[in-house]
């Protein structure tokens, strides 16, 4: 997840120096770029917190889901501990 994000940046980082070079020098053109980046970098910085925020959601279902699955482990440790003490003192 953090590599995506990483790579999200570069991208966003290599548009911005490809615009600043391409970039002639009127100001209307300035403006123009100032609000087309700004624009994406309020959009890449909403796209982290979704992926973020999804990603808790996933850890928050994971450990649920683990805290589970190891009760039950450890129910039938239990058991199989009982049946082996059973069978030993028979």
């Amino acid at each position: 997840m953090e590599i995506i994000v990483i790579f999200l940046l570069l991208i966003l980082i290599t548009l911005v120096v490809f615009a600043v070079l391409k970039m002639t020098g009127s100001s209307e053109k300035k403006e123009t770029l100032e609000a087309v980046l700004n624009a994406k970098f309020i959009d890449f910085s909403d796209r982290i917190r979704l992926t973020m925020d999804k990603t808790r959601e996933e850890v928050e279902k994971s450990k649920d889901f683990l805290s589970k699955n190891a009760l039950k482990t450890l129910e039938h440790i239990t058991g199989m501990n009982e049946v082996v003490g059973s069978l030993v003192k028979q």
